[in-house]
């Protein structure tokens, strides 16, 4: 049992992130840190804004309630090219869209060492190596309320939907647990020149506060949060492409954590994006607090090119960049999110 104690103590510190730190997280909270981690490129560099209007394979890890993309299916891998060799973050994100009905699934492993065993009695450690992971797995589906109900309306889409989402931290805690999300987007403006459209969204995580725990050594909540945002778009220019020739989008959140003994903290995340011809994107975002410490500014970029088969094949690649702090000084992170899809009969 005391073999046990000191693993999830080491363990609880590792997936919080603080592997050299004193103090340490309560599994509730280390269970929750996965759920913050950014799950692509283009989420990171604008500052985690993008619950408001996400794209792509991963919109419902921000979102549930995602925006319908037209009948299609995409498919989605993020690399976190971390400073520290022993940290890993590479989720799969796989998302179906069928006119007024999204779905989507999701997984990812936060891998931690291996890493040197080191106790009180053998502060050099004994040569024995461990290494840690915390596993996610998730489903989600959402709907356009306004279809459902048969109320068509041209200029508005409201979106509802939902999580199922299961936990596993090093095959000792688990836990079961949901989200709740809405999604508004109505057209202000429609014409040859351009389109305008404004956004709105709130969402509830771990809905439920699913238990991480075995019976045996120790259990806890997993703490609930909530985001709060809104944002506008528009399209600019005539058609190149099927797209305007500029498109460009502002987005602001804002994260409630009152649950949570790490992160008890209001947090507010900015978000820009100008999009040109369809192609190349240029972001930016700012955080009022990070994850962990690290800078408030986060930058990107992204090329996205579909192609004229009918079939609609598209590929992007997005990246992202900011400065994070660690016990050896400020490191530069960068994500790498890598996408295809295609168009889907109908």
């Amino acid at each position: 049992m005391l073999g046990r104690g000191l693993v999830m103590s080491v363990l609880i510190v590792a997936l919080a992130g603080a592997t050299n730190a004193e103090e340490f997280a309560n599994v509730g909270s280390s269970g929750s840190t996965l759920l913050r981690f950014p799950a692509d490129a283009r989420g990171e560099a604008m500052g985690l804004a993008t619950t408001v209007n996400p794209q792509g394979a991963t919109a419902s890890w921000w979102n549930p309630a995602s925006l319908p993309a037209g009948r299609g299916l995409e498919v989605s891998f993020t690399t976190w090219d971390h400073p520290f060799d022993d940290l890993s973050w590479e989720p799969l994100a796989l998302r179906v869209s069928l006119d007024h009905v999204t779905f989507s699934a999701f997984w990812g492993r936060y891998r931690v060492g291996p890493l040197l065993v080191r106790t009180a009695y053998e502060p050099d450690g004994d040569g024995e190596m461990m290494e840690f992971h915390q596993d996610l797995y998730q489903v989600g589906v959402s709907v356009d309320l306004l279809s459902l109900w048969g109320f068509e309306h041209d200029a508005a889409v409201w979106m509802v939907g939902t999580n199922l989402r299961y936990i596993d931290l090093n095959d000792v805690f688990d836990a079961w647990d949901a989200d709740l999300g809405s999604s508004l987007a109505w057209t202000l403006s429609e014409e040859e020149s351009g389109w305008l459209r404004w956004h709105a969204t709130a969402m509830v995580r771990n809905l439920t506060k699913g238990n991480l725990g075995d019976g045996v050594t120790t259990e806890a909540d997993l703490p609930r949060y909530y985001h709060l945002g809104t944002g506008i778009e528009a399209g600019l220019g005539g058609l190149w492409r099927g797209e305007r020739v500029v498109q460009a989008s502002v987005s602001y959140a804002l994260q409630r954590d009152p649950e949570d003994d790490l992160y008890d903290y209001d947090s507010e995340h900015f978000g820009m994006e100008i999009t040109l011809g369809g192609i190349a994107s240029l972001r930016a975002g700012h955080r009022s607090r990070g994850f962990f410490p690290s800078s408030e500014w986060s930058w990107g970029a992204g090329l996205q090119y579909q192609s004229d088969w009918r079939w609609g094949l598209r590929g992007a690649v997005d990246y992202a960049t900011y400065e994070q702090d660690w016990w050896s000084g400020p490191e530069t992170l960068h994500h790498w999110t890598m996408t295809l899809g295609f168009d889907l009969p109908g």
